[in-house]
């Protein structure tokens, strides 16, 4: 009955642990430049801080003015 229940290996199939074998894209990631979503991302995320800071602006500007 032990050789019923085998535990899978799968490290061949999602790359080892540092090593990036086995399928590509799998591994941990390679030090180089960013990936275009990582870019994306960091684009989406500088925008919404500068909008932020605009409608705080533009929010303390009102409310001097009706003040």
């Amino acid at each position: 009955m032990a050789g019923l229940h085998r535990r899978r290996d799968f490290s061949r199939l999602a790359g080892g642990p540092a090593d990036g074998a086995g399928r590509p894209g799998y591994g941990m990631r390679r030090a180089g430049p960013a990936a275009p979503t990582d870019k994306m991302s960091m684009t989406v995320i500088a925008l919404v801080l500068v909008a932020n800071l605009l409608l705080a602006g533009l929010f303390s500007l009102v409310a001097i003015a009706v003040d």
